[in-house]
């Protein structure tokens, strides 16, 4: 499904970020799946997939790939969030933040 149409709310992209390839999965203000991608993990794979008018919110696991990547977004207008492996499971369960991000 395209995501094309749904600006009227913010989409939030988890990244899962490999050495090579980044898997996207982006979602709506529901929590609903409505586009998954695989791109590689190089600034240009980034300009191509992420440039365009629509922001988004993107979340992705800190790592070695992490501070350019967030970087990148960031310059391209993007919400970005950067988390802590470490610390993911207090924030989860924590009932005073909201879920962005929901693991299948």
């Amino acid at each position: 499904m395209s995501i094309n149409g749904i600006n009227d709310r913010k989409i939030t992209v988890g990244l899962d970020v490999g050495d090579r390839r980044v898997h996207a999965c982006y979602l709506d203000a529901d929590g609903q799946i409505v586009e998954e991608a695989q791109l590689a993990a190089t600034a240009q794979a980034l300009h191509r997939r992420f440039s365009g008018s629509i922001q988004y919110r993107v979340v992705l696991e800190a790592g070695l790939h992490s501070p350019w990547m967030s970087r990148t977004l960031i310059e391209l207008g993007h919400e970005v969030y950067v988390a802590n492996p470490r610390r993911l499971k207090a924030i989860y369960q924590n009932e005073n933040n909201c879920e962005l991000w929901r693991g299948q």
